[in-house]
């Protein structure tokens, strides 16, 4: 029986995943009608047919306004906008569109000035969302007159929110609409928007680029004279005052990888420059609580080590420390634990159980039968706990394979003892399922979902608490195993501000705006050349559904699973920036753990120091053995990372295994040294994810929860 199972799991794994790289998803992109409407819309205008064109752009506008039209390719892939956005700066570049956007701007200038009002009006009203309601303006009305007052106004109150993406991205468009009235000028405000520019980035901590761009603006706008940050003068003295005092500001930290929202970080962390010992204080089985079938059981003998994991025993436990109680689950169960001594909390059960599934089902759960591997993370923020649970799969091929507990979004009230604040949250249809825990921010949750039956499609989704606020899909397509297998898939959002990120995994990056779900840009990269033989030979990058996009001083730095290597996009704009500069199939990185001003760190089998700006190698790594980077060098070295690291200011920590057993290594980011090693095999500790709140380790290994207290080596306490 035993060769049997092993001869039809090899023969089903070994079926071509793909014959062929396959194509990018598709996305809601103008049709053919659009195009003959725009080709004709162009007919119009040059020909001086000014009502007619008018006519079209409006029905265009209505129609197909926030359909996604592309704005050129390069070797980066190719960036998408709204049509309404295209066909708007389409009009004002062209000098002989100069009477269709003067009465674009007659027939719609009463609606818009009206509807200008109401915004002013609503200023007295607190409740009032004045962000959407701009944003609204400035969507659907580029072309009139009231439009620059609308989005100096935007970039205001986003610099007053401390919103400093959306306030970047404003910026951008205000600038380059400004560029672009060559024809047609509302009025030149490009002083009060360039001083804008500035101050953004002297809020973002870059004083050295803000005090380059204030030489640019004293040569350009010496007299120029507007309210600004306040007061009421000339912008030049303003802008000097704010420049001297930004000096003295505290300097901003390094990003630190993962959902800056979902996790709470303690500021008081032990110094790990300084030789350390760890004190083991207790340990706890993670049981995954699914049946392995026959099927999953012969994949298993037959699947490669993964990178940073094994296949056979993955990491898929990642929890989350609140005000000193770790919170973790296995998709049925949610735990927690005290930090400091490992018991259950007082409103839990006695082995730490604050909420379980129904029964109902349970013991007909076979999510192994699916190419990926389960993720069980959750968020806690403002005492509330969020977690997606129920069966990890994302994907059925096969329609006849039954979800028996579909997946759920639950969320826990901690402050009232972990009372369920509503009843698990469903998808609006039972063809979808979440894809990971929400992200979380203030009353609102923020999830991505994918839709089986076909073609996948990949959506995201907005709560307030229960209620679903909007849904918006984002592309369809296939991955590198969905075409043939029930699939598992890990993709968590990234937050900035108010601005949503998602990376689909089969060619899309998307940015979204949390208020209504209205993309912003959209780009599509070159999927790699390099495809998966069958299910077991995957290479390298498949295995990063941990990696969510890392926001950094206004770049976006997107690790794909379906890409051999790592973009790095403008996060306003979605501009391609670059790509990794690394032979073919040599990049292992997995885990985008966190950035610098200069440096993008990454680990895989192997860890990474990334130039920021350009893609290319930042530090060279000083080792016995030379100088070298990545580390170690080879792929087939004796050491390898093992799990997800973290950075701790400009210290990174993380677990490797070797030859020699399991340490836990600290190096420092900034210089790219080893600080110390210490060894987990002493105590019996397998490597895994690293999770530090104040002077707390916690390891997550395939096997269990183990908690460390980190100690000065000086005191000299036991260790074990």
């Amino acid at each position: 029986m035993r060769i049997a199972i092993w001869w039809f799991a090899s023969t089903l794994l070994a079926v071509p995943v793909f014959a062929e790289p396959p194509a990018s998803a598709s996305i809601d992109q103008v049709d053919g009608r659009d195009q003959t409407d725009l080709e004709r819309l162009h007919e119009l205008i040059t020909s001086g047919k000014t009502d007619a064109a008018s006519v079209l752009y409006a029905q265009l506008i209505v129609r197909s306004g926030d359909r996604m039209v592309g704005t050129g390719s390069t070797n980066g892939g190719e960036r998408f906008v709204p049509l309404r956005a295209a066909l708007s700066r389409q009009l004002l570049t062209d000098p002989a569109a100069e009477s269709v956007v003067q009465e674009i701007r007659r027939s719609g200038d009463s609606a818009a000035n009206a509807r200008w009002a109401e915004i002013m009006d609503s200023q007295r009203t607190p409740q009032i969302d004045r962000p959407a309601l701009l944003a609204e303006f400035i969507r659907q009305h580029p072309l009139a007159s009231a439009w620059d007052d609308a989005l100096l106004a935007a970039i205001d109150l986003a610099i007053s929110q401390a919103d400093s993406l959306r306030a970047d991205r404003l910026i951008q468009l205000a600038l380059d609409w400004n560029r672009l009235q060559v024809s047609v000028r509302i009025s030149d405000r490009s002083a009060e928007i360039a001083a804008r520019s500035i101050l953004l980035t002297l809020l973002n901590g870059q004083t050295e680029v803000a005090k380059m761009r204030f030489q640019t603006f004293a040569q350009q706008w010496p007299d120029a004279r507007a309210p600004f940050a306040g007061t009421d003068g000339l912008l030049l003295d303003q802008l000097s005052r704010l420049i001297d005092a930004a000096d003295a500001w505290p300097q901003q930290l390094p990003t630190i990888a993962g959902n800056t929202v979902s996790v709470e970080t303690a500021s008081d962390v032990p110094d790990w420059r300084q030789q350390t010992t760890l004190r083991l204080l207790w340990r706890h089985p993670s049981p995954s609580p699914f049946q392995r079938t026959a099927l999953s059981l012969a994949m298993d003998n037959l699947i490669e080590i993964g990178v940073g994991e094994s296949r056979e025993s993955p990491l898929s436990v990642l929890p989350t420390v609140h005000q000193g109680n770790v919170f973790f689950h296995d998709g049925l169960t949610l735990r927690a634990l005290q930090l400091a001594d490992g018991r259950a909390l007082a409103w839990a059960s006695d082995d730490g159980v604050i909420y379980a599934l129904p029964e109902a089902g349970r013991s007909e759960i076979r999510p192994l039968e699916a190419a990926g591997v389960a993720r069980f993370s959750l968020a806690v923020r403002n005492e509330r706990l969020v977690a997606r649970m129920g069966n990890p799969v994302s994907f059925q091929a096969n329609s006849i394979t039954g979800v028996e507990i579909p997946s759920r979004i639950v969320e826990l009230d901690l402050a009232a003892e972990g009372k369920l604040a509503y009843s698990p949250i469903a998808p609006w249809d039972d063809s979808f399922a979440f894809l990971g825990t929400p992200v979380i921010d203030g009353e609102f949750a923020y999830v991505a979902l994918q839709q089986s039956g076909g073609v996948p499609s990949l959506w995201l989704a907005a709560y307030a608490e229960d209620r679903l606020l909007w849904k918006s899909q984002i592309c369809s397509g296939h991955s590198y195993f969905s075409a043939r297998t029930n699939e598992i898939s890990h993709r968590t959002v990234t937050l900035v501000d108010q601005t949503l990120f998602v990376c689909s995994d089969t060619g899309i990056i998307a940015a979204l705006d949390a208020n209504d779900g209205q993309m912003l840009w959209m780009h599509r990269y070159v999927r790699s050349e390099v495809q998966p033989v069958n299910l077991v030979e995957r290479p390298w990058h498949s295995e990063r559904n941990l990696t969510a996009p890392l926001y950094h001083q206004g770049r976006l730095f997107v690790a794909p699973a379906d890409l051999d290597g790592i973009l790095a996009l403008d996060a306003a704009t979605g501009r391609f920036l670059w790509q990794t500069k690394t032979p073919k199939g040599t990049l292992d990185a997995v885990h985008l753990l966190g950035a610098t001003h200069s440096l993008l760190m990454a680990s895989g089998r192997r860890l990474w120091w990334i130039n920021s700006a350009t893609g290319g190698p930042a530090l060279m790594i000083k080792t016995d053995a030379g100088q070298t980077n990545p580390w170690p060098t080879s792929l087939m070295s004796e050491t390898s990372a093992w799990g997800k690291g973290v950075v701790l200011g400009d210290e990174l920590l993380w677990t490797v295994r070797t030859d020699r057993g399991d340490f836990l290594q600290v190096w420092d980011c900034s210089l790219a040294t080893p600080l110390q090693q210490i060894s987990l095999t002493d105590f019996g500790v397998q490597a895994g994810h690293l999770l530090v709140w104040e002077d707390f380790l916690l390891v997550a290994s395939a096997q269990e929860l183990v908690c460390f207290q980190v100690l000065a080596d000086r005191t000299g306490l036991d260790t074990k």
